[in-house]
């Protein structure tokens, strides 16, 4: 039981010092900025049109798209890219708590900070949209499906947000927003993982954000240039998008389970690398 009263203490400790964070507030308005400028004029079309849209249909578009997905997961990188518990002077509390109390409460924040995170960007659409303008429904609005079949642009949106028609003739919103969220916060928690390692690495810290960069640098090169299917397979970031995944009766890309599965298998990968890095890590020199 100590430990886990060690590893909530330290994940609540950083939630709470990130919330008091200027930094926090700067990079949330900037994410909801530019994501507005994609959807300014949506809110002018559904009252013009007098439609309503669901409130869990704009979040899986936009984390659909190359564009507005950067946007989000770049939000993402700036926030989890430093730990407040390591950067501040806390250097007697990291020496005297258990090394693996440590990495599960570094942990137990990425995930909590993930959770708020996708929490804002509920918010967030549901804002770009218009409060008045968002319904609770099962069935897919009128002005999403004129999207998924005509291209975004078509409700006000201005760059052509992708999202596939099959997905809207075969899946409920919920089951999308579901899928689409689950494999979302694995992937930030991956991200928030991958730079965690990087932290302890201390002189060579830089290899983290590498790694990441890594990430998007493969999935253009898959997009652009290799353009076969079964690589998406390879591609962390094009698996986070419901459009290549296999589900709802679409049959191409991989399948829901293979993702889960996959990601959770590079999360545990993660954990047992941060695991080893962590018990060398010299806190009296934080």
């Amino acid at each position: 039981m100590g430990n886990w009263n060690y590893i909530k203490n330290i994940a609540v400790k950083n939630i709470k010092m990130i919330l008091h964070s200027s930094r926090f507030y700067i990079v949330l308005f900037a994410v909801f900025a530019c994501l507005s400028v994609f959807g300014d004029k949506l809110p002018e079309y559904l009252a013009m049109e007098n439609s309503k849209m669901g409130i869990f249909e704009l979040l899986p578009v936009f984390l659909n798209s190359r564009l507005t997905q950067l946007v989000i997961y770049l939000g993402w990188i700036l926030l989890v890219s430093e730990l407040p518990f390591f950067a501040s002077n806390q250097t007697n509390i990291l020496i005297r708590t258990n090394r693996k109390a440590v990495l599960g409460g570094c942990i137990g924040y990425i995930i909590l900070l993930a959770i708020i995170y996708v929490m804002f960007l509920q918010l967030c659409t549901m804002g770009i949209m218009g409060i008045r303008n968002c319904i609770i429904t099962t069935e897919w609005s009128g002005p999403l499906t004129m999207a998924a079949q005509y291209g975004a642009n078509m409700i006000g949106i201005r760059t052509n947000l992708l999202f596939d028609f099959g997905i809207v003739k075969n899946c409920t919103p919920i089951e999308v927003w579901g899928v689409q969220i689950t494999v979302g916060i694995l992937l930030f928690i991956l991200i928030g993982l991958i730079l965690f390692c990087g932290i302890l690495l201390r002189e060579h810290f830089f290899i983290g954000h590498l790694l990441v960069i890594g990430l998007w640098a493969w999935d253009f090169v898959i997009v652009e240039f290799i353009k076969r299917e079964k690589f998406l397979w390879l591609s962390p970031v094009s698996m986070a998008k419901s459009n290549n995944l296999s589900f709802c009766n679409m049959e191409r890309g991989p399948s829901v389970p293979y993702v889960l599965v996959l990601c959770i298998l590079m999360i545990i990968l993660l954990f047992l690398i941060g695991y080893k890095q962590i018990e060398g890590y010299d806190f009296s020199k934080e």
